[in-house]
């Protein structure tokens, strides 16, 4: 059991929604940072380049069908892939990327004010 119930008639992949997985793997393991909009705004990059065909077939699906339902396993490989990204991240550069991430947080996600993390993460840390 997850910590978002289930709404009546729909059924979850793999027997829970998608956002549980991905924060319950976030709690079990240090190998990746809780997916914060600071941690998220300071991955993007990364994201949009390693995660694009998932986004793409994505949106195709939600283009195409108006019930919600029938592109979950689509927005499953989509949340797979991000948390995919912030693991390598998190191994790869964790200091630099734990930097920026804080950066963000502190000025309310204003890259303006975060320049400096940011090229030092970005110099740090290609995927």
């Amino acid at each position: 059991p997850g910590i978002y119930p289930v709404l009546p008639g729909h059924r979850a992949p793999r027997g829970e929604p998608a956002t549980t997985r991905l924060l319950n793997a976030g709690r079990m393991s240090d190998a990746a940072p809780v997916p914060t909009s600071a941690v998220l705004m300071s991955a993007w990059t990364q994201i949009a380049t390693k995660c694009s065909s998932q986004n793409k077939t994505f949106m195709a699906c939600k283009a195409s069908d108006a019930d919600p339902a029938a592109c979950l396993r689509q927005g499953d490989e989509v949340s797979g892939c991000v948390l995919s990204v912030l693991k390598d991240l998190n191994s790869k550069c964790k200091n630099e990327f734990n930097a920026y991430a804080k950066c963000m947080d502190y000025y309310s996600n204003d890259f303006e004010s975060c320049r400096t993390e940011q090229k030092n993460f970005e110099s740090s840390c290609s995927l």
